[in-house]
């Protein structure tokens, strides 16, 4: 009898190691993308139970959430997430419920395509390299083959990501990774110059494969300004003192070693075609040959019907899809139960579940459509068309395809999303340079569009009594999304501020209560107007001149000299303007009235003589 408990607590303890010794896998999904025919959430769950997972949490959204339980099965746990605006919001959300508790674990971004051979290997050296460091919580897996490696593995996504690291323990001392092309210079602090040889490499791709310790969520936590995988290993590399410890890991050698990111449309084909031509593990089973069509380097699903003359170069078919007579594509990435008409051409396009497009119609490079085609239209370069869940104004609806044209703001972007790599090596110069400068009149629909979605984010989020960081975060992920910048949404959110303080007030407000409404409401927006109006006067100057021409016509109040003075002044105070823009912007619009009315030529003056008063100061003190 007296055994009987030894026994118990001999197998409890067993319990307990297995447990602590479970290797835990992360996917931070963000959708159901598909690349020859399988999801990109499955390539990460191969990669996942290869390198010896478990335990695979799958983290989505509350949209996505019923569609990914079913691509995940058995294979892991889904976990539902709400109201998060990035992933950095998800990372946070994820430490907080505590369901990580394996020390290292794996965590896969969302955007991951990676088809990975040894990946325990990785995992090995990170927890022998956590025993000796407690610091070295992160091993972030590279490949080989960006911009300007001599591989066969052809560049892929956005290949403008510097790593430095240390030669012999490959600790990342710095970490440039922009997140759109840059030919900005990248700057090393002198300190990581001052030890061993450091590696400076553009050769790498960034695979968004990472195997991490639980000290990585954690510093999410701390820090609500890394919203997504970039800002959190920028910064931490950076802070060679206080910041966690990342390390690199090549991959090299025999097997299978890819791995890439699916950020744009061009992504899609670059990854589609690297599978296609055995680069990211064995190609996919091919299906039927058509006997009817001419097919070349292009995955056809078994199941999808093909017309007579149909011709198929270099693109991916689903399944279900149902191809009419003659028709023609070229780098296409079609959906399941798609329906293509007879005579259509689609070049370099990507079409959503169940698009159907009408006989005869043409669907250029860029196009992105998750709607009908109309017969017989010809759509612009660059459309996107919305589905119906996605069409949130009248804006939005316009552009579903009942006649030639398309989405303006794709037009502007087309530069960054889809570069020449897609095969338009010989266009010439001309050409490039309309790409590059499309006319203003072309996207200002767009522009309009987004300066009406922060303005009202703005309004609602006051209205809902939102703190102004969580506004911050918002506005931050809406301009990430449309390709914007934070100096773009500046005038909008000014209006904004400005109407929230205005519009509460009877008409014919006196001066006093108009600059006292005002005032509360800089201060309370202060942190998001410095934010988006940024600290170069040159672009603070911008925003101030859309305030004397654009806003000054909206808003009635402002139109009175004394309160544009005040407004200037209170902007001024709070430090989200400098002396330097407010004179730039004197300067640049001197004929402006309000620029010329004497309450603010006397504003000006006092700041002139500040700012030789401080260039006395300076030149005393030196």
């Amino acid at each position: 009898m007296g055994k009987h408990p030894n026994k118990r607590d001999a197998a409890a303890e067993v319990v307990v190691v297995e447990q602590e010794a479970c290797l835990q896998g992360v996917v931070v999904s963000d959708g159901l993308v598909e690349v020859c025919g399988r999801a990109v959430l499955e390539y990460s769950l191969d990669v996942l139970e290869k390198a010896g997972a478990l335990d695979i949490l799958v983290l989505c959204n509350e949209a996505n959430a019923g569609a990914v339980a079913d691509a995940v099965g058995s294979r892991g746990r889904v976990l539902e997430f709400r109201g998060c605006g990035s992933a950095g919001d998800v990372l946070r959300e994820l430490d907080q419920r505590g369901v990580v508790k394996s020390d290292p674990f794996i965590m896969v971004s969302g955007s991951s395509a990676c088809a990975i051979d040894g990946l325990e290997k990785v995992v090995a050296a990170h927890a022998e390299r956590k025993k000796k460091n407690p610091e070295a919580t992160l091993t972030v897996v590279l490949r080989e083959g960006g911009r300007r490696a001599a591989e066969r593995i052809r560049p892929t996504l956005k290949d403008d990501l510097v790593v430095a690291y240390e030669a012999d323990t490959r600790r990342v001392v710095a970490w440039h990774d922009p997140d759109s092309w840059s030919t900005a210079c990248v700057e090393l602090p002198l300190k990581v110059l001052g030890g061993g040889a450091v590696e400076v490499r553009r050769d790498l791709v960034d695979t968004g494969v990472d195997v991490c310790s639980p000290e990585v969520l954690w510093r999410y936590s701390e820090n609500f300004d890394y919203q997504n995988r970039r800002d959190f290993v920028a910064n931490e590399v950076a802070n060679l003192e206080l910041g966690q410890r990342a390390h690199a890991y090549v991959l090299e050698g025999p097997g299978y070693a890819y791995g890439a990111r699916l950020e744009d449309p061009r992504g899609i084909d670059a990854v589609a075609q690297d599978v296609l031509g055995g680069w990211a593990g064995p190609p996919p089973p091919i299906g039927r040959r058509p006997r009817n069509a001419i097919v070349v380097a292009s995955f056809v699903s078994p199941t999808t019907i093909v017309g007579d003359g149909c011709e198929i170069s270099r693109s991916v078919i689903g399944e279900d899809v149902v191809l009419g007579d003659g028709a023609k594509l070229s780098h296409a990435h079609v959906a399941s139960g798609c329906r293509v008409g007879n005579r259509v051409h689609i070049t370099r396009a990507i079409l959503g579940r169940g698009v159907v497009v009408g006989d005869d119609a043409v669907v250029p490079r860029g196009c992105v459509l998750a709607h009908g085609v109309a017969p017989g239209t010809i759509l612009a370069e660059y459309t996107r068309l919305p589905g119906p869940e996605e069409e949130e104004d009248d804006d939005i609806a316009n552009l579903r395809a009942t006649a030639p044209g398309g989405d303006p703001e794709l037009e502007r972007r087309k530069a960054d999303l889809w570069r020449d790599d897609w095969g338009d090596d010989d266009r010439g110069e001309e050409e490039e340079e309309e790409e590059e400068n499309p006319p203003a009149e072309s996207w200002s629909t767009a522009s309009n569009l987004f300066a009406k979605t922060v303005r009202d984010m703005v309004i609602s989020g006051y209205k809902a009594g939102s703190p102004v960081d969580s506004m911050l975060m918002e506005l931050n992920c809406y301009k990430l999304s449309e390709n914007r910048t934070f100096l773009d949404a500046a005038p909008a959110a000014l209006d904004a501020v400005l109407a929230i303080a205005f519009e509460p007030l009877a008409p014919g407000a006196s001066t006093m209560a108009l600059v006292r409404a005002l005032k509360n409401q800089i201060d309370h927006w202060t942190p998001l107007l410095a934010k988006l109006v940024g600290d170069d006067p040159d672009d603070q100057a911008h925003s101030l001149s859309s305030l004397a021409t654009d806003l000054a016509h909206v808003h009635a109040p402002l139109a009175n000299p004394d309160v544009f003075r005040a407004t200037l002044q209170l902007l001024y105070d709070a430090d989200v303007l400098t002396d330097e823009a407010i004179l730039e912007f004197a300067a640049l619009n001197a004929n402006n009235p309000l620029v010329a009315s004497p309450q603010v030529a006397s504003f000006l003056a006092w700041l002139e003589e500040e700012d030789e008063d401080d260039d006395e100061a300076s030149s005393s003190a030196s």
